[in-house]
C-alpha cells in the first residue's frame, strides 16, 4: 500500500538500480539533517527565550543533549499529553533513524545484489567486532519519508494553524514507515540432556 506522502513527489526514481539506491541514500542524509535541525527549532520555541539568546544557548549542542533538554522543558511546562507524545514519538524515531544513518555514512557502503551493504570492517576494534548490515531501497525511502514527517510535525508546533495544509497534516500523522527487521539470531542446536547421575549408576 502506497504511503499518503508519495503523492507529494518526495522520492523521484532513476533508471539504474545502483543509482536509485545511492540517490535514495543522498535524500535520506539531506532529509535527516533537516529533521535534526527542526529539533533545535522546537528547543528554542519551548525555551520561551528571545530567538537571539536561544540560538546562543542551543547552537552546537549534540542532538542527544538537545533531546534531553526538550524533554525536561516539556516536563517543566506540563505540556499537553498529545503534544508531548507527538514530540517524544518524533524524537524516538529520529534517534532510531540516526543510528542507521550513521552506519550508512560512516561505514564502508556499497551496492550489491539489490541492496546497500554497509560494514565496519575497516574500522572495527577487533575481528570479532565486525558488523555487516543491509538496507533495501524501501528501507531508505521509508526512513526518508519518516524524516520528512518528523521535520514537518516538529515545525508544525511553531507554525500557526492557518498556514497548515490539512491534507498534508493528516498524511504526516500516519504510523512510522520504517520499522527495522528484528536481528537474526539463529538458534543454537541443543545437546541431548544426560540422564541423572543415579539413573546412570542403576543402568551400570
Amino acid at each position: 500500500m502506497a504511503s499518503p506522502l508519495t503523492k507529494f513527489d518526495l522520492l523521484p526514481g532513476t533508471q539504474r538500480d545502483d543509482d536509485r539506491h545511492f540517490a535514495a541514500l543522498g535524500r535520506l542524509v539531506s532529509t535527516y539533517a533537516s529533521a535534526e535541525a527542526a529539533v533545535y527549532v522546537v528547543a528554542r520555541h519551548l525555551s520561551k527565550l528571545d530567538d537571539a539568546k536561544a540560538r546562543v544557548i542551543f547552537a552546537g549542542m549534540r542532538l542527544s543533549d538537545l533531546t534531553e533538554r526538550v524533554r525536561r522543558m516539556m516536563e517543566i511546562d506540563a505540556a499537553s499529553r498529545a503534544e508531548a507524545d507527538d514530540i517524544l514519538s518524533c524524537l524516538a524515531q529520529l534517534d532510531l533513524i540516526g543510528e542507521r544513518r550513521n552506519h550508512l555514512v560512516h561505514w564502508l557502503a556499497e551496492y550489491a545484489s539489490g541492496h546497500m551493504r554497509v560494514t565496519n570492517l575497516l574500522t572495527a576494534k577487533s575481528m570479532s567486532a565486525i558488523e555487516v548490515k543491509f538496507f533495501t531501497l524501501e528501507d531508505l525511502d521509508q526512513m526518508t519519508l519518516d524524516c520528512f514527517a518528523i521535520l514537518m510535525r516538529l515545525l508544525g508546533l511553531v507554525v500557526p494553524d492557518e498556514h497548515k495544509d490539512a491534507e498534508l497534516v493528516a498524511a504526516l500523522q500516519q504510523p512510522w514507515r520504517y520499522k527495522p527487521a528484528p536481528p537474526h539470531n539463529p538458534k543454537k542446536r541443543s545437546r541431548p540432556k544426560a540422564p541423572p547421575k543415579r539413573q546412570r549408576q542403576r543402568d551400570a
